[in-house]
């Protein structure tokens, strides 16, 4: 497994800062942060011209000795919305982002599922998530692009049997396993090996009970047991460090502390 750093630990910095950064703390590979309204770039704006974008962000790469291996990445509107212009929009984006990690060799897009809006809508919200993500997957089909969802606290998947209902529900659909959402939702971490036979893409920083991003060391993740887990269930994708950055605390001695740790196992 090849130790990655994402993007999403430089948002207030544009993407050729953050890359040099990343590259400056010894990191080889980087996961790529492609949210709208956030960062590095937002999806609406690669849709002209994936191509075009992905040659510049090539070259920034090369730059600074680095290989993307994945896009964290989400489009404009809620994944669940019912409204055909939300669903033609996140189609349009969509398909920007899987052409986008195409021209670069990029294996695997993460999106959000969406967030429920109320218990009374979950059956209806989770069908509007899944046909979506079912025509995205028809899509990246063309390109030999992976598709993943994120488990994401507060989402559609938060729990484990419904991440897998959409497993089950979309062809070819993946997991991108990030075990700090189970901490801070107090999931049991030994029922997450449910999702790894599934995962695409892994996101780790530490965690405690009721907050997913918790200084290294001042946490309850065990990351011992998620290599493990992961090394049997042959996972051979890349671990990205995904520390977001924060304006109460510097992260960088984080993100080195768990890139040492990830790279003794």
């Amino acid at each position: 497994m090849e130790v990655a750093c994402s993007t999403i630990g430089f948002t207030r910095k544009p993407l050729p800062n953050a890359l040099q950064d990343i590259a400056d703390l010894g990191f080889r590979y980087v996961d790529l942060l492609m949210m709208e309204n956030w960062a590095h770039i937002n999806p609406s704006q690669v849709v002209g011209n994936p191509e075009e974008h992905a040659d510049y962000v090539q070259r920034l790469l090369e730059q600074n000795n680095l290989t993307a291996t994945a896009i964290n990445g989400n489009v404009s509107q809620a994944m669940n919305s019912t409204s055909c212009a939300d669903i033609e929009s996140n189609l349009r984006q969509a398909e920007g982002l899987i052409r986008f990690a195409s021209a670069l060799s990029i294996p695997v897009v993460v999106f959000q599922p969406g967030s429920l809006s109320s218990i009374e809508a979950f059956g209806k919200e989770i069908s509007a998530s899944i046909e979506t993500l079912s025509e995205i997957t028809s899509i990246a089909d063309r390109y030999d692009i992976g598709i993943a969802i994120e488990a994401h606290i507060n989402s559609l998947a938060e729990r484990y049997e419904d991440a897998l209902f959409f497993i089950e529900s979309v062809p070819k659909l993946q997991i991108a396993y990030d075990p700090s959402h189970f901490v801070m939702g107090e999931y049991d971490l030994l029922e997450s090996e449910s999702l790894l036979p599934h995962t695409a893409h892994v996101h780790l920083r530490d965690a405690v009970a009721g907050n997913f991003q918790v200084p290294m060391g001042e946490g309850i993740l065990d990351f011992e047991w998620i290599i493990s887990a992961l090394k049997r269930n042959n996972y051979t994708g890349t671990v990205a460090i995904e520390y977001i950055d924060h304006r109460g605390w510097d992260i960088v001695p984080d993100i080195l502390a768990l890139k040492q740790m990830l790279e003794g196992y």
